[in-house]
């Protein structure tokens, strides 16, 4: 317990202890004996044992130094678990086809959801243990936001349980869910043209316009706007967060059939400029935990 209630503070974790309740979800997750899976932070081992029951090959990231010790002492030469000690956010995705199963630490739920969605070969499959509010944002409701839209085109997303907090050890003091980030199979934008696709969403999010069409009228050059608007079958007099995913993959292909040169500039640096915005949060540090100094 006292292991628990360090990784809570230190990193916003908060871990399952209900086997009957671990394997439900699991078995949820249509896990096939021939998939690779990544597990995020896995703890004391308890989600990695159902894993390791249905899954060809398990390979768990670790970022506590004790934690990684005691997970070596619970499946010594455990042939389907490769045990990986480090922080998530540097390790190397595979390039193979992959699921991903994880309780995630929910002070870097962002950044770890940022590293999965954003590379050239993301997880088919995610199920992620995290924050009711963070979901809420990843899905768009009850309000669309700029972080649904960028991932919409290439994701389908979905709150599958919800938890009781007494689920958890030790409680947290908000609500929790299961999101699942279903990879589609027939990308709405795309994969590489992503980046031109998330300058023009973060551009007309960030315009601070009342709809859509008063935002690409402010941000890109009168024809281009005029081009847009009378091309697009989807309403441009909502607001961007009422826009349908569909609407915005309308809105994507019409601009790349309009927009001059100086439109594309204008975009990426509006994109850049909210980049900036965000980073200026700050963030906790995820110094990697040391033995020396443990209480």
């Amino acid at each position: 317990m006292a292991r628990n209630s360090t990784r809570c503070k230190e990193y916003g974790q908060h871990f399952l202890h209900d086997r009957r309740l671990i394997r439900r979800l699991v078995e949820q997750a249509n896990i096939a004996s021939h998939d690779l899976v990544i597990e995020i932070g896995p703890g004391d081992g308890a989600l990695t044992t159902e894993l390791l029951r249905r899954a060809r090959q398990v390979l768990a990231v670790e970022l506590d130094d004790d934690l990684v010790e005691r997970l070596q002492a619970r499946f010594p030469g455990e042939p389907g678990l490769i045990l990986f000690a480090g922080d998530f956010l540097g390790f190397p995705l595979p390039c193979t086809p992959h699921k991903v199963f994880a309780n995630l630490p929910y002070r870097h739920t962002a950044a770890i959801v940022g590293k999965l969605t954003s590379g050239t070969a993301p997880p088919d499959d995610m199920f992620l243990v995290m924050q009711l509010e963070a979901a809420q944002r990843f899905i768009g409701d009850p309000v669309g936001t700029l972080l649904a839209t960028q991932l919409a085109p290439w994701f389908d997303m979905k709150i599958v349980h919800s938890f009781r907090r007494t689920d958890f050890r030790p409680a947290p003091t908000v609500d929790s869910v299961m999101l699942r980030f279903q990879r589609r199979t027939n990308d709405l934008v795309p994969r590489d043209q992503r980046e031109q696709y998330l300058d023009l969403v973060s551009a007309v999010f960030s315009a601070w316009q009342a709809t859509v069409s008063g935002a690409l009228r402010h941000l890109f050059a009168h024809d281009t706007a005029r081009s847009m608007c009378r091309d697009l079958p989807c309403d441009l007099q909502a607001r961007p967060s009422a826009m349908s995913r569909e609407g915005w993959a309308d809105l994507y292909v019409a601009f790349r059939r309009h927009a001059s040169p100086e439109d594309w500039h204008h975009a990426a640096t509006a994109a850049r400029r909210l980049q900036v915005q965000q980073a200026s949060i700050t963030r906790p540090s995820r110094t990697r935990s040391r033995r020396a100094g443990k209480h």
